[in-house]
């Protein structure tokens, strides 16, 4: 059998002495792709001054395009507390969460770009930014890290957390024992599935 070129120019195909197709590839990332076709986005909350140590909401992604959303990263970042005495905060990712103040009465987030400077597509999402005191309900706990030292800046890197249209999650911040001012922000970056 003898496998031939389909634009009709009598190619055929190359076998090594293991008999494996001798084949010729460019691979780049799937974040790479998405990129290139202005489907790569920022989210963020800017900062978010937080004055109690109450869990408060943060940052609330729902997916609304048509395709999964892939989650590539999560950036927390927190500034020193005033106040706060241990100085360690607990950040925690809610798989998703089902109502809340974060959901119902919050602005929309102030950071949302594409990576494709080129691009003006849009994420069709709802995303919304919280305030001090934004609630958080229904949802399970994806991740938490307790024990976040401020100031502190952390990158939490993910390979395959995928959003389905109508999925969501959220971002809460506890702050650190007798805090009374600290400075929060959460951003991810994340792109739809290349079909």
């Amino acid at each position: 059998m003898i496998i031939q070129d389909g634009t009709g120019k009598g190619y055929q195909v190359g076998v090594n002495v293991l008999n494996r197709l001798l084949v010729d590839a460019n691979v780049q990332q799937a974040i790479t792709t998405s990129t290139a076709l202005g489907t790569c986005f920022k989210i963020g909350t800017g900062n978010i001054t937080l004055t109690s140590t109450t869990v408060s909401g943060l940052l609330y992604l729902k997916n609304s395009e048509d395709v999964d959303l892939l989650v590539g990263e999560i950036l927390l970042s927190a500034n020193q507390s005033t106040g706060g005495a241990s100085g360690v905060g607990t950040w925690t990712v809610v798989r998703t969460p089902t109502g809340g103040t974060l959901i119902s009465a919050a602005p929309a987030a102030s950071i949302r770009q594409n990576f494709n400077f080129g691009s003006t597509r849009p994420l069709v999402a709802d995303v919304f930014k919280g305030v001090e005191g934004s609630t958080v309900t229904g949802g399970d706990t994806f991740t938490s890290q307790s024990g976040f030292q401020v100031p502190n800046r952390v990158v939490a890197p993910f390979s395959s957390v995928i959003i389905p249209r109508g999925s969501s999650l959220a971002i809460t911040f506890t702050p650190p024992t007798s805090n009374t001012s600290i400075v929060v922000s959460a951003e991810l970056s994340a792109f739809l599935a290349v079909a």
